[in-house]
């Protein structure tokens, strides 16, 4: 796990330096945090399996309910993934926001909040991506093309695939693109507009929750972006998503 102190951070759409700002993404405000741990990488496959053998844990790989794409050009199916997503270092995917939850309980961890998901990925200086404010390139994030032409990936990689280059200041990697990550918050539009300037931990109620990061079946620069929110049913899985965990200091 990576640690990232306590202190205050800017969370939301900094129009300084990204001009693909979502309405959901206002306003720029600064929050301040609790120090936290944060998983440097997507739980992978091999880890969540020792959950399920352990009895505890359950995915939705074999029982056709997993959205994903037969291949990259077709609309979403639900059915079995692609066999690749079953190698020990690929993300965990095809996980539903209670198996997300389950699996990081299980280790003794929690899924990192909305404003917990940000700051490690962006620090405290509004950067619109992991690594600053350059524009995304094939070596910096795991998406299908970048401005050159197709970067070789049609799904997702396995974890850390372009570290150091396109880790965060806290040292976490694909916290832009590979796949999209569970967080606890419920997901609001307006939610920044009332939230806490302390420890924010999204509406008490909904009917979405918030996911981050983007993924490799959705091309940039929008979804990469680290302050990019998206909501999503919880009882949702998807070949293009996974998490990660965090827990207290």
């Amino acid at each position: 796990m990576c640690e990232v102190p306590a202190g205050t951070f800017w969370m939301g759409c900094n129009e300084e330096v990204d001009d693909d700002c979502g309405r959901n993404e206002y306003p720029y405000h600064q929050v301040f945090l609790d120090g936290f741990m944060m998983d440097r990488t997507e739980v992978t496959y091999g880890a969540f399996m020792s959950c399920v053998d352990a009895g505890i844990c359950t995915h939705h790989m074999d029982d056709a309910t997993c959205y994903h794409r037969p291949d990259p050009t077709q609309p979403e199916v639900q059915g079995r993934p692609p066999p690749q997503s079953r190698r020990e270092h690929m993300p965990m995917t095809c996980v539903d926001w209670d198996q997300a939850s389950q699996y990081c309980e299980w280790v003794g961890k929690r899924l990192p909040t909305e404003a917990e998901w940000e700051k490690a990925a962006r620090g405290n200086d509004g950067r619109k991506y992991p690594w600053g404010n350059d524009r995304w390139t094939c070596s910096l994030v795991v998406a299908m093309y970048d401005d050159n032409g197709w970067c070789g990936y049609d799904y997702a990689a396995e974890v850390c695939s372009t570290s150091p280059g396109g880790d965060s200041p806290y040292g976490l990697c694909d916290m832009a693109g590979n796949v999209w990550e569970w967080t606890s918050d419920w997901s609001d539009s307006n939610y920044y507009k009332q939230s806490p300037a302390e420890n924010p931990r999204g509406p008490e109620t909904g009917t979405l929750k918030s996911v981050r990061s983007g993924g490799v079946d959705y091309p940039p620069p929008y979804p990469i972006r680290s302050s990019r929110r998206w909501g999503v049913a919880p009882n949702n899985a998807t070949f293009y998503r996974g998490f990660r965990c965090a827990s207290d200091m």
